[in-house]
């Protein structure tokens, strides 16, 4: 369940300040990808609120098949992030500054997972100039592959502790300088995928939308058919 929510944090991460952070040292990146840096920033600014449609896809050494996963993806600036998996999926994932909350109502099972202190606030540092540049930690390429009206960018690690994890990110942008899918392969070979479709921004999404309360009598699981959803098999 750990190493999920990391892939699923990391990913997260990225989709909503983009390369805004990017931007912060320009001179270590290319002319035409720091123009792009600029842009994204500039989409990324205009944003409070996000309700989209997702897909999820894992490739897991431990799994005969990809787990391919679907659902309602909620963000609002100052509240989090949620994942309202599909119901046949039997899974909630709710991300705040305090807390990740991993739930699956039809099992009766949940996981938290508390946020350190020292990365706390960490929805507000996702959408400000002050989080970690990604070129302190990645080498930005734009990749050769055709990407329709839009961009497709490889994030290759530079730093020990990111490669000991990750081996490769890619990211792929659309022509009004949004971020709609994001593929990371795991040091391991694990992939993990996420596409967001029918996107809106700016729109109503209520508080209580973050507000995911866990049971006294459910179990606290973090097995792999929790990990995974319900039916997943080996």
């Amino acid at each position: 369940m750990r190493k999920t929510w990391f892939l699923i944090f990391s990913l997260t991460a990225i989709f909503i300040p983009a390369l805004a952070a990017a931007g912060k040292d320009k001179n270590t990146l290319d002319p035409a990808l720091a123009a792009l840096a600029d842009k994204v920033d500039a989409r990324t600014a205009e944003i409070s609120t996000i309700k989209a449609r997702f897909s999820q896809r894992k490739e897991v050494s431990l799994l005969k098949e990809p787990v391919v996963m679907n659902g309602d993806f909620y963000f609002k600036r100052k509240s989090g992030f949620k994942f309202a998996f599909d119901k046949e999926h039997d899974l909630i994932i709710v991300i705040t500054n305090q807390e990740t909350i991993i739930l699956s109502p039809e099992a009766r099972k949940a996981d938290r997972i508390k946020v350190k202190k020292r990365h706390g606030r960490l929805v507000e540092r996702l959408l400000s100039d002050k989080i970690a540049s990604l070129t302190d930690n990645f080498r930005i390429e734009q990749s050769a592959e055709e990407a329709g009206d839009g961009y497709h960018l490889i994030l290759s690690p530079t730093k020990r502790r990111v490669k000991k994890r990750v081996d490769d990110l890619h990211i792929w942008i659309d022509k009004d300088y949004l971020i709609y899918r994001l593929k990371m392969t795991g040091k391991d070979g694990d992939v993990y995928e996420l596409t967001l479709e029918d996107i809106q921004l700016n729109v109503d999404v209520p508080e209580d939308t973050f507000e995911l309360e866990i049971p006294e009598d459910f179990e606290h699981d973090d097995r792999m058919d929790f990990l995974f959803g319900a039916g997943a098999a080996l």
